[in-house]
């Protein structure tokens, strides 16, 4: 129900029922209010016992068919209600939902929706259970179907009644509130039952909630689950509890005594990580007929007792509270101490705690009947039957045995204390097993006593605990039992998918897994031949040696790592068998990665030597595994404890894990070495390397070529220890080979005077020295200390330099300062060192200095703006750029708003660049990044090849075309219309411009397709059909009709042939309907006339649609114009005779052209429109429709209809069949009546020297005029008789009826002139 109507609702039933809002107070408003809490407070003995009415409320609700239906319980500590509650109690129920009729009930005493309905299964009826919520809320809340109130136990200030008068509840709670306790992942139920508690009953509401006995759902036909939970502001301390319950399909019925039995399993779970607790009943339901003398008033329309008896197999569940012996669909207060449940629809106090002992019940009768059925079964048989009921019910085919092997298996388990409750489960009813012998066989085929079926084993270990629980001997035979049966028995079975397989997870957490999922995820015990899990036995090495193959994850690395370290621990496996497991065994590397493959191991980076002396592992390409840091922490696998660095050690042992001093390198490099070392690694390194040359290793080019420095003083007197080493590495002793290290040092002024000195006196420098010279960084230049191969010393003429090349760029200019600007006089020795002259090197330092600041990205802003900066301080100086620019264009990457790139594809953004950005993603260069002030160096950008100006720049936009806004300016469309007409296009640019709306028509945005740039020469069309997509020229202005060629290249509609085929097309869609009004005609004749008078000839799809579509609204309905007839004098009396389609006249009509038809005459005509009898013959003769009553009609419409003969026949075509058979009646005019056409005669010469007019039906001349007799082809055409001698028989018929003896002589006479004989000789 609508809310707006609920609450309509609710305020009739406070205005009709408590007088509110009347202006009076009802009369018995204190002895209601007086009766109700009596009865409120009276009710129970107990405050909390209102959750048994909130059941059985809830049992005897309606439920959609597609929801289990469930009744969930949340307590919780806010007050969502606002009444100052300290905790609140929600109860959910998934039902359909209230009606009118249950708020009418909830409203009053006494008044349940359920009396009498006892046999359609409801299990409440007083009227009085739900107002037993006041004993634990004052003020409950009621969310269900619309409806949302409140009651109030004090007596409510407008009518002094409580308890009973529903309030609307506006504010709080609201359904958000609500859905926020029930959970936003999930659709709230329909209702919602809100009880703000008072203070003094939480804790025994918490308590009844926490002791709700389970088996409370098992005589309840509908609630198929229970649940209890209570929300605490920490997660973790919140509660919940679960019953749910299922049946078995498979149903015993005893139709003799009216009886049936059947399985139930109740499964109990206190909390999300709780066990789950299970027990099964065996019930027996039996009905018995009511005696008449047995019938109680309140039950008058139940006519059979159900009585039902449950007995538990295994622990009843009990939730540690007194089990009920008695129900009456809910529990009683009622203790039998008998071990078996007993349910019927007793007769209870208003309180449901007790039951009225002077009703009558056959509960006796039932367990009688019980007992009886099972007086066929051996005596044997009988004891169990309270212990294990089926058996009672089963006649030997329904009995089935068991495998000897599995037999076996289920008694050792037993034995073992596991429970096999299912065992007659799955609708199997299992043989005991002292009976189910090898000895009984004969007997047992006998009686057809067979064995389970294959399916069955599946169901039943699924089912059952016997995989968990059973100890490992009696685990390993059942898997044995399957493997040996699994081809024979299991293969085809739902054995695939029961979790079989015990194994432990990577988070050492015991599971199970199927035989399905054991293939997939290759989780297999054993391998086998046939891929199917098979019990073989191996020893710990073989197991631990296959399960090597199999290891791909990070988690079981790790774990089979502490598999080998235990199983070494305990001795399980040999020290040689450990090494080789360890040199197979796959680990896991630093990156998480598992590694298969390695040529050495390295102990994890954490605390190692290798890590603080090399740093990150270099040496990963030749195989060297640094090991994960989780070798070291301390952890529990499998329940076994290891220490911290226990694992490291274990591997260093047993699988070589190595590190520095003692590991071996490969021929490689290592760059932390080219930097200073600390005194502990340079002695570390010194070390490593005497342990590399004691073991007779070679030290290795690659490895030594980057170990070249020592510093005695700072590492001390531990360095002489190390000569042999330092040896090794290239350490020099002799002072013949100082002068290599020459270039390492800065030079001063008289070092250079000594190399010129040489060279005057004609030394030759040697060859290592002069390498060393050029190559050392000791020349003093603006960067610092540089090698002379590196360092410039630019002309005079070269300008500025330290204005024209920044300090940013790293060139390094000879410090004439400190040389005392005496360097220039040594321009030889410079040039035979390397030092550089030109400024054209400088420039490709800094070519080379750019691209380097670029090769991993685009340039940073400083580097920008040097660069624009230089280049700017080239022009300046009038120095030539171009060479430098072109390998800047090449080399370089500018940074855009769509990533990096070249300067030739950048663009600097400008207000000229504005629209083209919205039709185009274009790589503007990123002012964000380089800042505004980049927009200053436009022509140095322009020099570089950036786009500065558009310069009409449309192959770029076409090239980079993405339509970026909405909002589509006219200058965006004019732009597009440019590139178009500017740019080479491509099929694709096209499609998407017909795919996209951009053009503003009068109907809004819209693709070309379809739209319309109207023109004069065919503007009248767009009269004719409404909501037209016309270019919004208002919009564009005049300046969009020099695109016509471009729009029409996008398929927009612009040439009158394609407008009027396109409006063609829109009109014949609406034919048929009420759109052609008198305007909508008059407007199509309108735009005939104006077309016709522009353009000589007409499109032909135009004129056939004006010509032959029905637009006119006619007498006869919508009709071409060819198809129609405009209405004249000439046609008045021919309309008596034929249906006509006249064209609709009437000015009141709202389809009627009224006047308007005489002024488009022509126009009518012209289209094909019948002015004239002679052109509209074919309507008449097609629309013939005589009238009844012949003497309506006049002798005009007969003439006028033998005009129309006439011009048919003209046409060379005979009448139609359905127009002779429409005339074929009496309406012909004749002297003697009417008559049919062919019982008529003309009066023709021949007849009047013989005869009178008035002796034969002939055709009455006087009434139809003398014109008549004109028309004698068209009177024979229509049957009449115009040869006298042809109508002899007809005049010797009307003998017969002619009394006047003159008449009769005349017409002897005539026939007798005619030579007429009768066909018959006998005829008289």
């Amino acid at each position: 129900m609508a809310a707006a109507a609920a609450r309509e609702h609710v305020e009739r039933i406070r205005r009709e029922r408590f007088y509110i809002g009347r202006g009076e107070k009802n009369p018995l408003a204190d002895d209601i209010h007086q009766a109700v809490t009596y009865l409120s407070e009276e009710l129970y003995s107990k405050d909390a016992h209102f959750l048994m009415e909130l059941i059985q409320n809830a049992e005897d609700n309606e439920y959609p068919s597609d929801v289990q239906p469930a009744l969930e319980f949340a307590i919780i500590k806010n007050d969502i209600t606002a009444t100052g509650a300290a905790s609140t109690l929600l109860v959910f129920n998934n039902e359909r939902g209230f009606s009118a009729e249950n708020i009418e009930s909830i409203c009053r005493i006494g008044k349940s929706t359920k009396k009498g309905n006892r046999h359609l299964g409801c299990i409440g009826e007083k009227g009085i259970g739900f107002k037993s919520v006041f004993l634990v809320s004052s003020q409950p809340h009621i969310f269900r179907n619309g409806y949302q109130i409140k009651f109030n136990e004090e007596p409510s200030e407008d009518c002094d009644i409580g308890y009973i008068v529903p309030k609307w509840v506006d504010e709080k709670p609201n359904i958000d509130d609500i859905q926020a306790v029930y959970g936003y992942s999930k659709k709230l139920p329909t209702t919602t039952i809100i009880l703000p508690l008072k203070s003094d009953k939480i804790l025994a509401v918490k308590n009844e909630l926490s002791s709700t006995h389970p088996e409370i759902l098992l005589f309840l036909s509908k609630i198929r689950q229970l649940s209890v939970r209570e929300v605490n502001d920490d997660p973790k301390a919140s509660k919940i509890s679960q019953i749910s319950i299922s049946s078995e399909v498979d149903y015993r019925t005893q139709k003799d005594i009216n009886a049936e039995s059947y399985t139930l399993h109740l499964a109990m779970q206190e909390s999300k990580s709780g066990d789950k607790e299970e027990c099964t009943y065996y019930m027996w339901k039996q009905k018995f007929v009511v005696k008449p003398d047995c019938r109680d008033k309140k039950r008058m329309e139940v006519d059979k007792w159900v009585i039902t008896l449950a007995f538990p197999h295994g622990q009843r569940l009990s939730r540690g509270a007194r089990s009920p012996g008695v129900y009456a669909f809910l529990p009683t207060e009622m203790v039998t101490n008998l071990p078996f449940i007993i349910q019927a629809d007793f007769l209870l106090a208003s309180s449901r705690e007790s039951i009225l002992f002077d009703s009558q019940c056959p509960m006796e009768s039932a367990f009688e009947a019980l007992l009886k059925s099972s007086s066929n079964a051996p005596s044997f048989a009988l004891p169990p039957i309270f212990r294990f009921l089926p058996r009672v019910f089963c006649k030997p085919s329904e009995v089935t045995r068991l495998d000897g092997a599995f037999r076996r298996i289920l008694i050792m388990a037993k034995k073992q204390g596991i429970d096999l409750q299912n065992l007659c489960s799955h609708g199997t009813f299992v043989m005991i097993s002292y009976l189910d012998s090898k000895e009984y066989n004969d007997v047992l085929g006998f009686l057809g006593v067979g064995y389970v079926k294959y399916e069955w084993y599946g169901k039943f270990v699924d089912g059952s605990n016997l995989v968990k629980q059973a100890p490992e001997e009696i685990y390993l035979e059942l898997l044995s039992f399957i493997a040996e049966n699994w081809w024979l028995k299991f293969s085809n079975t739902s054995m695939w998918d029961v979790p079989l397989i015990k194994y432990v997870t990577g988070a050492d957490y015991p599971s199970y897994c199927s035989v399905n999922a054991a293939s997939m995820h290759h989780m297999r015990i054993c391998i086998a031949s046939n891929k199917i899990v098979k019990l073989e036995t191996q020893n710990l090495y073989d197991y631990a040696f296959a399960a090597t193959k199999t290891i791909d994850k990070a988690s079981s690395a790790l774990a089979y790592c502490h598999f080998l370290y235990h199983s070494h621990a305990k001795k399980y496996i040999a020290e040689g068998s450990v090494i080789k497991l360890c040199h197979a065994m796959p680990l896991l590397d630093k990156c998480g990665s598992v590694i298969k493959q390695r040529n050495t191991l390295l102990v994890p980076a954490e605390g190692s030597n290798w890590f603080n002396l090399i740093g990150m592992n270099p040496w990963r390409s030749q195989k060297y595994i640094d090991l994960s840091a989780n070798y070291i922490s301390s952890g529990t696998y499998a329940g076994n404890y290891i220490p911290e660095g226990q694992l490291t050690a274990f591997l260093r042992t047993y699988a070589q894990a190595v590190d520095v001093p003692f590991m071996r390198p490969p021929n490689a490099s290592f760059p932390t070495v080219s930097s200073p070392l600390g005194m502990e690694n340079g002695l570390l390194l010194l070390e490593w390397i005497k342990n590399i040359r004691s073991s007779n290793f070679s030290l290795l080019q690659n490895f030594l070529s980057c170990i070249r420095n020592v510093d005695e003083e700072y590492y001390g007197n531990k360095v002489h220890v190390y000569v042999e080493e330092l040896r090794a590495i290239g350490v020099q002793f002799e002072f013949g080979d100082a002068n290599l290290c020459i270039a390492n040092q800065p030079l001063t002024m008289e070092n250079v005077l000594w190399i010129r000195d040489l060279r005057s006196r004609g030394v030759q420098l040697p060859h290592n020295v002069m390498r060393h010279i050029r190559n050392g960084s000791w020349l003093k230049t603006s960067i610092g200390y540089s090698p002379p191969s590196l360092s410039f010393l630019l002309p005079a003429h070269s300008g500025n330099l330290v204005e024209i090349i920044p300090e940013f760029f790293d060139v390094a200019r000879i410090d004439q300062e400190f040389y005392e600007y005496k360097r220039s006089a040594y321009k030889d020795e410079l040039h035979a060192i390397r030092v550089q002259f030109e400024f054209s090197d400088a420039s490709a330092h800094v070519v080379k200095y750019m691209m380097s600041k670029s090769s991993n990205g685009a340039l940073s802003r400083s580097n920008m703006l040097a660069l624009l900066q230089f280049i700017r301080n080239l022009s300046d100086n009038n120095l030539n750029c171009a060479n430098f620019v072109e390998k800047i264009k090449k080399g370089c990457q500018f940074k855009t708003y769509l990533g990096n790139r070249s300067p030739v594809n950048s663009i600097l953004f400008s207000l000229e660049w504005e629209t083209a950005s919205v039709i185009s993603l274009l790589p503007f260069i990123d002012t964000l990044f380089y800042g505004e002030d980049i927009v200053d160096y436009s022509t140095e950008l322009e020099l570089l090849g950036v786009y500065v100006a558009f310069k009409q720049n449309y192959q770029l936009l076409v090239d980079n075309f993405r339509l970026l806004s909405d909002e589509i300016t006219p200058d965006i469309t004019i732009l597009i219309l440019k590139c178009l007409r500017y740019a080479e296009i491509p099929q694709n640019f096209i499609k998407r411009l017909k795919e996209l709306t951009w053009l503003k028509t009068c109907l809004g945005f819209r693709a070309p397709p379809g739209t319309f740039l109207v023109k004069d020469d065919w503007k009248c069309l767009l009269h004719i059909i409404d909501d037209i997509p016309l270019l919004d020229l208002n919009f564009y202005g005049d300046e969009i009709r020099m695109y016509e060629a471009e729009l029409c290249n996008v398929d927009l509609i612009v040439g009158f042939t394609e407008a009027s085929t396109r409006i063609v097309c829109r009109f014949r869609k609406l034919l048929g309907s009420s759109y052609f009004t008198k305007e909508k005609v008059v407007a199509m004749l309108e735009c005939y006339r104006e077309l016709s008078t522009k353009h000589q000839k007409l499109p032909v799809d135009l004129v056939k649609c004006m010509q032959h579509e029905r637009w006119l609204d006619t007498s006869l309905g919508f009709r071409s114009p060819q198809e129609a007839i405009i209405y004249g004098s000439q046609w008045e009396h021919v309309s008596q005779i034929s249906n006509l389609p006249f064209i609709n006249d009437d000015d009141c009509s709202e389809y009627g052209l009224g006047k308007a038809i005489d002024l488009y005459r022509d126009e009518l005509m012209a289209l094909g429109a019948k002015v004239e009898l002679k052109h509209g013959a074919q309507f008449v003769i097609s629309g013939v429709n005589i009238p009844n009553d012949a003497s309506a009609i006049k002798p005009e419409a007969v003439i006028s209809l033998l005009k129309c003969i006439r011009s048919w026949r003209m046409r060379g075509s005979a009448l139609p069949d359905n127009f002779m058979a429409s005339i074929n009646m009496r309406w012909v005019k004749t002297t003697a009546g009417y008559r049919h056409p062919k019982n008529c005669l003309l009066f023709g010469p021949s007849c009047s020297s013989l005869l009178h007019k008035e002796d034969a039906p002939f055709l009455d001349e006087v009434f139809y005029g003398q014109k008549i007799l004109s028309y004698e082809s068209e009177l024979k055409a229509l049957g009449v008789i115009v040869d006298a001698r042809a109508g002899s028989a007809l005049m010797a018929q009307c003998l017969k009826s002619c009394s006047d003896g003159d008449a009769i002589s005349r017409i002897y006479s005539y026939l007798e002139a005619s030579h007429w004989k009768p066909r018959n000789a006998n005829d008289n």
